[in-house]
């Protein structure tokens, strides 16, 4: 090695403080990541988290249910609505079959 003694030994020094502080903030990362995925464990476990798949698909399912209730709602009013010559009427016996479906749906859970 060359350079005077002085030079070599202080960055020497600099390179094990330099690699000391790359251990410490690895370590730093490394204790967070292991905090965060107990936390994440421990709410899993206490049913605070479900997987994702889970969750998209009982939206499907919901949302499916939400369809052919509101689409067949044209069949079961159509006689109703027909027979119906006020205007108060019509709107009174489609509100009501939308708050039945609406019900219906929120029981389907």
């Amino acid at each position: 090695m060359t350079g005077h003694p002085r030079r070599r030994a202080r960055a020497a020094t600099t390179g094990l403080a330099k690699h000391k502080a790359e251990r410490e903030d690895w370590r730093a990362r490394r204790e967070k990541l292991d905090y965060q995925t107990a936390e994440l464990e421990h709410r899993q476990k206490a049913g605070e988290l479900v997987p994702r798949v889970d969750v998209e698909k009982r939206f499907e399912e919901a949302s499916r249910r939400a369809r052919q209730r509101l689409e067949a709602i044209p069949d079961r009013m159509s006689g109703k609505l027909a027979a119906a010559t006020d205007p108060a009427e019509v709107h009174r016996l489609l509100r009501e079959e939308i708050r039945v479906a609406c019900t219906e749906l929120a029981g389907d859970g």
